[in-house]
């Protein structure tokens, strides 16, 4: 392996977080369409320890179909880009 590459896409480190997204949701592509209400919620590390970020994750994932799509949010709500 060379310096700035890891083993996942042999690409720079820093484009691993994106990748490792792209991957699980992939993953989860069959359950999501058999889902009547497929959510993807991904958690920054920055969300502290699961324990405290765990309430900020189920509020977003267990909102209705009409929900907010494709935005930040913390325990307040949405957070402007």
């Amino acid at each position: 392996m060379t310096p700035g590459k890891d083993a996942w896409n042999g690409g720079p480190s820093e484009r691993r977080p994106a990748v490792g997204v792209v991957r699980v949701t992939e993953a989860a592509l069959p359950l999501l369409r058999r889902s009547a209400n497929p959510v993807v919620v991904t958690v920054s590390s920055s969300a502290g320890p699961a324990e405290e970020s765990a309430r900020v994750v189920v509020r977003p994932a267990t909102l209705g179909p009409d929900g907010p799509t494709g935005t930040f949010q913390d325990e307040s709500g949405v957070v402007p880009w």
